[in-house]
């Protein structure tokens, strides 16, 4: 599990970057590296790094030591999510509205859908031969995603209902995906560490 500082640690970087950064926050950065641990192919850490920056690229770090070290948290993070969803422990990172105390979950399923299109056409062979747990779990994270776009064709009552239950369904179905991809997965791959060569 990742431990309240780390995740501060993390966060407080990520937030410390120059304005003009379009990095992504600790909720879609979450969701972001769950997708990529996920994909039924392995993604290089040089690939989903860079997606991590957003549009504009890298920030324009003073010091490569900055750049070094935060690079080291977000592939510490990795690592972590490997561990955790191989454990069944995995816990989503989500933000709490100040005002109403409601579990806001659509910056995690952001951040997964942006993994989802490094290796659409993996996802796209994960639908059509994982077996039903796995079809199901990613069916319902698209679900998810389309409501929190506004784009759900589900019923009201139905959009209603799975996202009150976000919050408590996303892990499972990570963890339910996890077991799919895994299967699928060819044998050299997820399992080294995301700084590894």
């Amino acid at each position: 599990m990742h431990t309240i500082s780390q995740l501060e640690r993390l966060s407080e970087r990520l937030e410390q970057l120059p304005f003009a950064s379009d990095a992504m926050t600790i909720r879609e950065l979450d969701g972001f590296i769950a997708g990529v641990v996920l994909c039924p192919d392995f993604i290089a850490p040089d690939e989903w790094i860079s997606a991590v920056w957003g549009e504009e690229g890298p920030p324009a770090f003073s010091d490569p030591s900055e750049a070094a070290a935060i690079q080291a948290l977000i592939t510490a993070y990795y690592d972590r999510v490997v561990s955790n969803l191989d454990r069944g422990t995995y816990e989503a990172v989500f933000e709490e509205d100040p005002d109403t105390g409601a579990v806001l979950w659509e910056a995690w399923i952001d951040g997964f859908d942006g993994a989802m299109h490094l290796r659409e056409e993996s996802w796209k062979r994960l639908l059509e031969r994982a077996g039903p747990e796995g079809v199901d779990a990613a069916e319902r994270l698209i679900d998810l995603y389309l409501i929190s776009i506004g784009e759900s064709a589900l019923p009201p009552n139905a959009i209603s209902d799975l996202s009150s239950a976000a919050p408590d369904l996303i892990p499972q179905l990570a963890i339910a995906l996890h077991r799919a991809s895994r299967q699928m997965l060819a044998p050299a791959g997820r399992r080294r560490a995301a700084g590894a060569a």
